[in-house]
C-alpha cells in the first residue's frame, strides 16, 4: 500500500465527556487544529478562567456579531439573549459578560459540529386534573442553538498562561 493513512491515537485529555458529546446536534467530527488557529468563547466574569472546553471559530463569531449589528439593538440584554439562542447557552451556564479570543501555539485535537438544542427543566407540582399528586418537569428555558462549536477537552481547566494558546483579546460583550 503506497499511501498509508495517518492514524492518530486520541490521548485521555483529548477525549470528550458524555456531556460534551451530547452538546452536538447529529454528532461531531474530530479535527486537528493547526498552530495559529483562532478560537473564541464567552465567560461570565473578567477574572474567570479564560480556558474551557467550548469554543467558536472566527466565522461563527463574525456571524453572531453581524446579526447583532444588523438589528441595531445594542442593549446588553438583546446581545446576550441572541448569543444564548445562537449557541444554545442556558442562563445558568454563563452570564456572557466577556468575549475572549485565543491563538493556538500548538496543534490540538478538537471536535466540531452544530450545537444541540438545550432545555432547562424545573420540578413542579402537577396542576393537571389528571395525573395524580406526582410532580412533573416543566421546561423553563429553551435555547435553539445550531451554530458551529468546537469542543477542545484538553482546554478544560487549563490555566490562563499555558503552552497551548495565547489569549489575544478579552472585551466586554
Amino acid at each position: 500500500m503506497k499511501n498509508k493513512p495517518n492514524f492518530v491515537e486520541i490521548a485521555k485529555e483529548d477525549k470528550m465527556s458524555s456531556k460534551q458529546i451530547l452538546s452536538f446536534k447529529g454528532g461531531s467530527q474530530t479535527v486537528v487544529l493547526p498552530i495559529n488557529s483562532v478560537l473564541w468563547r464567552f465567560v461570565s466574569k473578567q477574572n474567570d478562567k479564560k480556558f474551557g472546553a467550548y469554543w467558536l471559530d472566527t466565522m461563527t463569531m463574525q456571524s453572531i456579531m453581524r446579526t447583532l449589528q444588523a438589528n441595531h439593538d445594542y442593549s446588553e440584554s438583546f446581545k446576550k439573549d441572541n448569543i444564548r439562542n445562537s449557541l444554545a447557552l442556558l442562563v445558568d451556564w454563563s452570564e456572557l459578560n466577556w468575549r475572549i479570543k485565543i491563538t493556538l501555539r500548538k496543534e490540538v485535537i478538537a471536535y466540531v459540529g452544530n450545537t444541540e438544542l438545550q432545555k432547562q427543566f424545573k420540578v413542579v407540582p402537577n396542576a393537571f386534573p389528571f395525573g395524580g399528586d406526582d410532580k412533573i418537569e416543566k421546561v423553563t428555558e429553551t435555547r435553539l442553538g445550531g451554530h458551529v462549536q468546537y469542543v477542545v477537552p484538553r482546554f478544560e481547566g487549563l490555566p490562563d498562561s499555558n503552552e497551548c494558546a495565547n489569549v489575544e483579546l478579552m472585551v466586554h460583550v
